[in-house]
């Protein structure tokens, strides 16, 4: 008979074996055990997922999947790190690829056959002795092969995408004899012959080289042969027609048409001869210019020449062409152009404006100066015109109102006296409107008097109430309005294309051209410059302080900033070039920097983050 042990003696062998214990009450007696854990288990063995459950408080066994094996827990697939017990069901399958694929272009213009495998085995599960985690692995049996791809395979494939045109079975044959993997084109269609857009040849430069030259020191005045000029009977520009391309085909045999080519559409004015070969000939001597956005025009802009200065004697100067002043625009005067002005000496506190470009030998000061699209919104005789056909639209549309709430009520007035109560009470600004464009009509030089006084008639009538009391339909007033309408649209459609500011420096002005802005020589002080393309500095001493320039594109400056001169501002659509800069704030779209040390020989762009200054040849900062 075994003694029975004390409970001083067990506990003495329990702490020596460091084991947790069981307590188990047996006749009254508390008797401590010492019982292990055992942990669930997870093993792979002749493709099945075998479990066993855990013992006494032990972990139950985990298990995750690696692709291509599918792998499904009691109907679940199991896609992240999962417990299991003996009880679950398993089945499994591969998720594999096929052996080939077989790709068509965005255009349908080329097939393309990638190579994965040739051949396609059975699959297993990776056998795996019972551990506590299993990572479950399927493993191709190369001993139990299923399929060896075949030409007639891809072919059959391609048949059912139907890709029927100029295949390649040699590249097909070749890929699967010597293997690339790569992607290999095996069809190709016939692409459509490109449409070709017509041209308008120009067979004169459209921009002013140098519009002055001196010869030994002295000026020669007489001497236009650097602006753009022509004689009669020169041909000035040949349209080229379009021409239509040739259908192609996809590799599905589908045609593919060309992109229809493009037209231009250029209207020879009265100066202007349009021959059948496409040939325009000039009718006179002079400027051709060609005009217009969509719908283009081609004439012979005429010349008007102040051999003095513009001032109170002159008068202001507006003309239907080209603008030559020999001398100086002095304070107060207006230069308006429909075409481009030239100015041989200084611009004072006036205001130019041209549907070309603007040339300046001396100093602009104080003045603004619009070129180019600028050159039209800026045009007194424009804004008043087309003012005034806004006026008169609303104008017609308060007379009919009036008279249908009149007849509404069971009575009626006569037109005339409706138009009058209107003017006098809502459109008292018509009248002051239309003297505006008369007094605008007295400065224009050289416009035809059958066409002045044309104008003239069309005009007066609203500064004269009796004679619109005495209107018994609203015809006259709606042909004023379609009068005007050509009006301004002939001012709008006279903007002409590469138009540009070009001046040697510009103190407190305003300049917007929408071409370029070409400051020749000091630079700008204290001064606005806004440009749809690019601002360009060219004298290496030229400054550019206390002024606010934008470009659509690209500033190219020398000196900016200074301890004098106050705030300036650069902003550009693309980037910027700087010799030197003192202090300022630049823009690139929508991202800035303030400038407060020097920099030198620098350059300004921007990614999708941010600004980047660069010194030229050098690194980013």
């Amino acid at each position: 008979m075994h003694e029975r042990i004390t409970e001083s003696e067990l506990l003495k062998i329990v702490r020596q074996l460091d084991i947790d214990l069981k307590t188990v009450v047996t006749e009254g007696t508390v008797v401590s055990y010492n019982v292990d854990k055992v942990n669930g288990t997870v093993g792979i063995e002749n493709n099945k997922v075998i479990v066993t459950n855990p013992e006494n408080g032990g972990l139950p066994a985990s298990i995750d999947v690696v692709l291509p094996l599918i792998l499904k827990r009691n109907g679940v697939k199991i896609d992240k790190e999962t417990n299991v017990t003996a009880s679950d069901k398993f089945e499994w399958m591969v998720g594999e690829l096929p052996l080939f694929t077989i790709e068509i272009s965005a255009d349908k213009m080329e097939a393309f056959f990638l190579l994965r495998s040739k051949h396609r085995y059975s699959w297993r599960l990776k056998s795996h002795p019972p551990q506590a985690h299993l990572t479950i692995k399927a493993e191709e049996d190369k001993e139990a092969l299923l399929e060896t791809l075949q030409l007639t395979d891809v072919m059959i494939s391609m048949r059912k995408m139907l890709i029927t045109k100029n295949i390649k079975p040699s590249a097909i044959f070749n890929e699967l004899q010597n293997s690339t993997y790569k992607r290999i084109t095996i069809a190709t269609g016939v692409p459509p012959m490109p449409s070709v857009d017509a041209i308008l040849e120009l067979y004169f430069k459209e921009q002013v080289e140098k519009q002055f030259i001196e010869v030994g020191g002295v000026i020669n005045f007489r001497d236009h042969r650097h602006i753009p000029s022509v004689k009669k009977g020169d041909i000035i520009a040949k349209k080229i027609p379009p021409s239509d391309g040739h259908v192609g085909y996809d590799v599905h045999g589908q045609l593919v048409k060309p992109i229809p080519p493009k037209d231009i559409i250029v209207f020879p004015k009265e100066d202007v001869e349009l021959l059948p070969s496409g040939e325009f000939i000039a009718q006179r001597d002079g400027r051709p210019r060609l005009t217009g956005k969509d719908i283009k025009s081609l004439g012979i802009s005429t010349t008007y020449v102040v051999t003095g200065d513009v001032n109170l004697a002159s008068g202001n100067i507006v003309f239907a062409g080209d603008i030559i002043i020999y001398g100086s625009v002095q304070d107060g005067m207006i230069v308006e152009a429909l075409g481009n002005i030239y100015v041989q000496g200084s611009v004072y506190r006036a205001d130019m404006a041209a549907t070309g470009s603007i040339h300046i030998r001396g100093n602009v000061i104080g003045s603004n100066l619009y070129s180019g699209y600028y050159g039209v919104i800026f045009n007194r005789f424009f804004l008043n015109t087309k003012k005034l056909f806004e006026q008169l639209q609303l104008w017609l549309e308060a007379a009919k109102l009036l008279l249908s709430i009149i007849e509404a009520k069971g009575k009626n007035i006569p037109i005339g006296q409706a138009l009058i109560m209107l003017l006098e009470s809502k459109f008292h600004n018509i009248p002051l409107i239309a003297q505006e464009i008369l007094n605008s009509l007295s400065n224009i030089r050289e416009m035809k008097k059958v066409e002045m006084d044309l104008f003239k008639q069309k005009i007066e009538i609203f500064l004269n109430p009796l004679q619109i009391s005495q209107l018994d339909s609203f015809g006259s007033i709606q042909s004023i309005l379609n009068f005007l309408q050509e009006v301004f649209n002939m001012i709008e459609n006279s903007q002409e294309s590469n138009v540009f500011i070009d001046i040697p420096q510009c103190h407190m002005s305003n300049l917007k051209s929408n071409g370029n802005i070409l400051i020749r020589k000091e630079g700008c002080l204290q001064s606005e410059l806004f440009s749809k393309e690019n601002i360009i500095f060219y004298d290496h001493s030229a400054v550019c302080r206390g002024s606010r320039l934008e470009a659509g594109l690209m500033i190219s400056a020398m000196s900016v900033g200074g301890e004098t001169g106050g705030d300036i501002v650069l902003k550009a659509g693309k980037r910027m070039t700087i010799k030197k800069i003192y202090n300022g704030r630049v823009y690139i779209n929508r991202y800035f920097k303030d400038i407060e040390e020097p920099l030198e020989e620098i350059i300004i762009y921007s990614d999708n983050k941010g600004l980047i200054i660069q010194h030229e040849g050098g690194n980013p900062r």
